[in-house]
């Protein structure tokens, strides 16, 4: 996969406002992500297995004893 060097598309930060408020706090949540270069390239691999998986058919199925359809718990920590 090639990724264009444009300057103009370099970040080191994201930022997630949660719409809803969260259940455990009753506030907004606001979490700020580091990117580093390491994480990009981790990205891209995990990019290429999941376009090989869909490619392939390969779903994910989310059990039924599982609390967090939306599997975002870690992000409330």
């Amino acid at each position: 996969m090639d990724i264009k060097n444009d300057n103009r598309l370099k970040f080191n930060q994201g930022i997630i406002d949660f719409v809803e408020k969260s259940k455990i706090r009753k506030t907004f949540v606001q979490k700020t992500i580091n990117v580093t270069d390491q994480d990009l390239n981790k990205l891209k691999i995990q990019i290429e297995e999941v376009y090989q998986k869909i490619l392939n058919l390969e779903f994910f199925e989310i059990g039924k004893d599982c609390q967090d359809k939306d599997h975002l718990h870690y992000l409330l920590k």
